[in-house]
């Protein structure tokens, strides 16, 4: 389950995504193009604050002894104020961050961004909030309290899940739909759609409430078809604007290094693709075992692994992302 909360760690920030319309522009200048990187790696810098550390987020298990209670409530303890210090400091820096260099079109994407990140920051605090609540019930000995602490981690995955889901979906709606990067925030976004899903049915189970797993089955075999989708017309979008950019006749040395370095960008989208068709892949297989006959119980172990890998296959994007960045910031 912390593997599946790191992955939630994938970029936000826009990295190499420059719309074809804004391409089409007159080349912003150098000065100009590095202080809207440095914007976007500042901010970069700020969600991994706010989600980093819920890898480390301490899980109880199934082990019921006192044992298992202290060592977790110990861990607990240690853990949230840690974490509460790595949201002031999130929160700080996103108060100091401002505004992203306004660059017309190409400052677009970065500004939906920007308005969606206090959200996010609020959403974290209050669950922190919560899971301090949980511990202290745990501590209490309070019935039902081992459930409350394995449905929290639960809790913070649907909360991340949903907010990046959302981010993705409104940073992408400010780009064209023929660049690649709206093509993979998309798949980004559905794949979140999946993540929730399947949070709430194992979440449900937890409970002992009843769960509609035929409509869950659905809503992530719907999540990742249109996945796959991404990744064909992602592909298609690369290929194309990189035939626009290497048909262009570049005026200077400075937009001559651009094209090289754009055309190198768009050249890592393939594999990107390929990963988000592995994930897609691993969903379709959680389809499967819900569709089953079996009880939950009988396939959460199965669903947890599939979850775990492409957790694994998550946590390659945000190092894919900042790839693009250096490549986009010639570094």
């Amino acid at each position: 389950m912390r593997k599946l909360l790191a992955a939630l760690v994938l970029g936000l920030a826009l990295a190499g995504g420059v719309a074809p319309s804004a391409y089409a522009q007159a080349a912003p200048s150098q000065v100009q193009y590095e202080s809207l990187m440095r914007w976007a790696g500042e901010t970069q810098r700020i969600i991994v604050l706010m989600t980093n550390p819920l890898s480390e987020l301490p899980e109880y298990g199934s082990e019921n002894t006192e044992a298992a209670r202290l060592n977790w409530i110990l861990r607990s303890r240690q853990w949230a104020p840690a974490y509460r210090a790595s949201l002031a400091e999130a929160r700080s820096a996103l108060e100091s961050l401002g505004p992203p260099p306004e660059l017309g079109e190409m400052s677009r994407p970065y500004m939906n961004q920007a308005a969606r990140l206090p959200d996010m920051l609020r959403g974290l605090e209050e669950f922190v909030a919560r899971y301090e609540g949980t511990v202290a019930a745990v501590e209490r000995q309070d019935t039902n309290a081992l459930r409350d602490a394995n449905a929290s981690l639960l809790d913070a995955q649907i909360i991340v899940s949903t907010q990046f889901r959302d981010t993705n979906e409104t940073i992408a709606a400010s780009l064209a739909v023929d660049h690649p990067q709206y093509h993979l925030l998309m798949a980004f976004a559905r794949s979140y759609d999946a993540s929730v899903a399947v949070a709430r049915v194992r979440r449900a189970a937890i409970f002992g409430t009843p769960s509609n797993r035929a409509q869950s089955a659905d809503l992530v075999a719907i999540a990742a078809a249109q996945m796959r989708r991404a990744a064909e017309e992602g592909r298609a979008s690369a290929i194309a604007l990189q035939q626009r950019v290497r048909a262009t006749t570049p005026a200077t040395d400075q937009e001559h290094d651009f094209n090289r370095r754009f055309d190198q960008a768009l050249g890592t989208y393939d594999a990107s693709f390929a990963r988000e068709e592995q994930i897609a892949a691993e969903y379709e297989a959680v389809v499967q075992l819900l569709r089953g006959s079996g009880a939950f119980s009988d396939i959460e172990y199965e669903i947890v692994q599939r979850l775990i890998r492409a957790g694994d296959l998550d946590l390659q994007r945000m190092p894919d992302i900042q790839r693009r960045t250096r490549l986009i910031q010639n570094m």
